[in-house]
């Protein structure tokens, strides 16, 4: 999945793209654009096609919500920006074939 380039998206709403593992919405990847500052509550959940999540140059991003990611089974390698500060309960629940999640922050996000 491609956002318009110079997107000026600041929030993924919860449940945005939830669900998308039936047969007319079958994306493997998503470069959420610079702009996004959070990503909502089960907004990738179930995106069971989903191999790889990146984060444009730049990113603003500060919180992940809860369950956001839950059931991702085919996200791998995850590169988290250095912007993130919060990264809610559960949010790479089940996330079975996950095998290393990165983070450029200079602490832990909790």
């Amino acid at each position: 999945m491609t956002f318009a380039e110079n997107s000026q998206l600041a929030t993924i709403g919860n449940y945005a793209f939830a669900g998308n593992s039936s047969n007319y919405m079958q994306f493997t990847s998503v470069e959420i654009p610079a702009s996004v500052t959070s990503i909502g509550n089960y907004a990738f959940q179930y995106c069971t096609k989903l191999e790889e999540l990146t984060f444009a140059e730049n990113s603003q991003l500060a919180s992940i919500g809860q369950y956001s990611f839950q059931n991702c089974t085919s996200l791998t390698n995850i590169e988290l920006p250095s912007t993130l500060t919060s990264i809610s309960g559960y949010a790479f629940y089940n996330c079975t074939k996950l095998l290393s999640i990165r983070s450029f922050a200079e602490s832990v996000p909790a």
